[in-house]
């Protein structure tokens, strides 16, 4: 409800955020908030690193030559 309040603010009247949040119950609408997000693992730092079989290069001589991506969970 702050952030609806200070967006009435800016483009009106002045509001009260008591007056808000009264209006928002009669609507049934609940304000929306940022969740953490989910840590789907823990590297084990005692864990041997993985031998790089395929000898991957990364490094490129010029931009836009070499693409890669990767999916962590």
């Amino acid at each position: 409800m702050p952030r609806i309040t200070r967006e009435l603010r800016k483009s009106g009247p002045v509001v009260n955020h008591k007056r808000v949040a009264r209006l928002m119950r009669a609507a049934s609408l609940a304000g929306g908030h940022l969740r953490k997000g989910k840590r789907t693992s823990v590297q084990d730092v005692r864990a041997p690193k993985a031998p790089d079989l395929l000898e991957r290069d990364f490094t490129a001589p010029r931009p836009d030559v070499r693409w890669c991506g990767d999916i962590t969970y």
